[in-house]
């Protein structure tokens, strides 16, 4: 598979968080994102904390390496997390 592209479980997965994740349709989205400018991930952190679908966040942002806040982690911190948040 090429880096890409995204497995049909993949995309199923990441429409659940996009109707389900605790950053939906939240005002600030770059908070996410701390590259794209300044960085407001403590304020992202919060957010997840109060997240229904965090372990499937993990497991979303392990497999495909996505950069940003993903399940209350940040890049650095989600390899050997499993499925402990």
């Amino acid at each position: 598979m090429m880096p890409n592209e995204r497995s049909r479980a993949a995309t199923r997965t990441l429409a659940t968080l996009n109707l389900h994740g605790a950053c939906v349709r939240h005002p600030h989205p770059d908070w996410w994102f701390p590259e794209r400018g300044r960085d407001d991930t403590d304020k992202a952190l919060e957010v997840c904390a109060s997240c229904p679908v965090r372990a499937m966040c993990l497991d979303y942002a392990q497999t495909w390496d996505d950069q940003g806040v993903w399940c209350g982690t940040l890049d650095h911190e989600r390899f050997g997390l499993g499925e402990t948040a």
